[in-house]
């Protein structure tokens, strides 16, 4: 007799395909680890942290700023408040210091490359660091879903206190760095607190789109959608002649729904991303879209009110998508869970009754036989007592599964309590009852490796078949009268019911 192991099977390395492997490869290493590094609390951790973060803002400083000048129209788009609000949002209270910090020094030495005088500087650090700490307060503190974007109130209340209000705040002290240079502080201001907000309606997403949660899209879905905005951004915002700019640029919903519909929250944040990088070099090139007029102000103004509505509109799209879907799981899981027995996975009795009800049904009507066979494990209870109640249920485990391979497609297999089992068949013939019977005592006698022990155990099984005037509770008091049968003969044997009322 065969010896067979159980054990959970791994998924298998193919599933989903190579980006799959990509994405779980990239999620287990370096995200790990800083995150780890991270929460850890070691100084070693700050520092980790302080460096990552400062190096993403330098950089990121550095290449809005060769292609923008804020103190001469203000800022189109500023990714780098995105970045910082973010990164506060996913990093326990205790580390803000540490990446405040890296923020501040970043900013400075990011000033004194493009050349900027210490006085306008201060005001620019300012600005950088006190806007994400009062966003992330407001957002962490106050806020009820604490930087959740799903549901759509969770991404209301982010939108309410760090795409308007921190803004507010950071854009008036950037504004007084550029009034120092000599531009009007009330015609900066505005400019400086748009680019902030688009800057963290575009960029702070993608980052808390990190977050692993229930039910949360594949990463390899919001691939395809980002290359299409960004390959319809290309296209679309730049100055056409003919006033064809000023209409061209609404191309780019139709990639943005995509995304949001596709790929959530995750994909419109990538998508946006990347409609904003383009914008933001349409603009270094002379070349954004609504050149009404030749004050190049006044056309970032608008191209800025355009980033501004048509991300924000695909994002409420996204959470409003992602929550609907969110909703959709959870109902299906909790049909599941009043369906399914939460050991084996296998149907439990109130499935089994659905089902009886619709076999019975088709006996009455067009005369298809029906039959119930009750499995029981003998001796189960000593199975426990000797090894303990964790290797009986991995027993079980492996019983339901055992019984899942010896039956046709069109049958049920049901665990309605304990070590009771229950195979209702369809169009059951003597012969398949018999086959199907003979399998399932030959599959469950072979042993069972639990904890490097060999465990075995036998079963005993009562059929009954249902009649034209068969109901539920007959049925089921004729396979348990059967199953007593099978017991009391010697066990790990099939019993039938008779045809007879209440014989064996």
């Amino acid at each position: 007799m065969k010896t067979v192991a159980v054990r959970t099977s791994p998924a298998r390395a193919a599933d989903g395909g190579w980006l799959a492997a990509l994405e779980r490869t990239v999620a287990s290493t370096w995200w790990d680890a800083l995150r780890e590094a991270v929460h850890s609390g070691s100084h070693r951790g700050g520092l980790l942290l302080a460096l990552t973060i400062g190096t993403a803002h330098l950089v990121i400083a550095q290449f809005v700023l060769q292609i923008n000048d804020p103190l001469q129209v203000g800022m189109n788009f500023w990714p780098a408040a995105g970045l910082n609000l973010g990164a506060l949002l996913l990093l326990p209270t205790r580390r803000w210091g540490w990446a405040l910090a890296a923020v501040a020094v970043a900013e400075a030495a990011s000033n004194t490359i493009v050349g900027y005088a210490p006085s306008i500087t201060i005001w620019f650090v300012a600005s950088n660091t006190v806007e994400p700490l009062l966003g992330a307060t407001l957002i962490r503190f106050v806020s009820t879903h604490r930087g959740a974007l799903v549901p759509i109130g969770g991404f209301l209340e982010f939108v309410a206190y760090a795409v308007i209000i921190a803004p507010i705040v950071g854009g008036g002290l950037g504004s007084v760095g550029t009034a120092l240079s000599g531009a009007n502080f009330f015609e900066a201001w505005p400019r400086f607190m748009v680019g902030d907000s688009l800057g963290i309606l575009v960029v702070a997403p993608v980052l808390l789109s990190v977050r692993r949660w229930k039910n949360d899209r594949p990463v390899r879905m919001a691939i395809l959608p980002t290359l299409a905005t960004t390959t319809v951004s290309a296209f679309a915002i730049h100055s056409w002649p003919g006033g064809w700019d000023t209409v061209t640029p609404y191309l780019v919903i139709v990639p943005l729904t995509w995304a949001a519909l596709r790929s959530g929250v995750r994909g419109a944040s990538w998508s946006i991303l990347a409609m904003g990088q383009v914008a933001n070099l349409a603009v270094a090139a002379g070349t954004e879209p609504f050149v009404a007029t030749n004050d190049t102000g006044y056309t970032v103004t608008l191209l800025q009110a355009y980033l501004g509505i048509v991300g924000a509109t695909t994002l409420i799209l996204a959470s409003a998508t992602s929550e609907l879907s969110d909703r959709d799981a959870v109902e299906a899981a909790l049909r599941r869970q009043a369906l399914h027995d939460p050991l084996t996975g296998l149907p439990n009795r109130l499935q089994l009754m659905e089902r009886l009800d619709a076999y019975l049904e088709n006996a009455r009507v067009n005369g298809i036989p029906a039959a119930m066979c009750v499995v029981d494990l003998d001796d189960f209870k000593q199975v426990n007592d000797t090894y303990g109640h964790p290797a009986g249920d991995e027993l079980l485990v492996a019983a339901g599964e055992r019984l899942l391979s010896t039956v046709r497609g069109s049958d049920l297999v049901a665990r309605i309590g304990g070590d009771e089992f229950v195979v209702l068949m369809d169009g059951a013939t003597d012969a398949a009852v018999d086959a199907i019977t003979a399998r399932i005592i030959d599959r469950l006698a072979a042993p069972v490796i639990i904890g490097g022990r060999s465990v075995q155990t036998t079963v005993s099984i009562g059929v009954a078949f249902a009649h034209d005037d068969s109901g539920r509770d007959s049925l089921f008091r004729n396979a348990d009268a059967a199953l007593y049968r099978a017991k009391a003969l010697g066990r790990n044997r099939v019993a039938r019911y008779a045809l007879e009322p209440h014989a064996v």
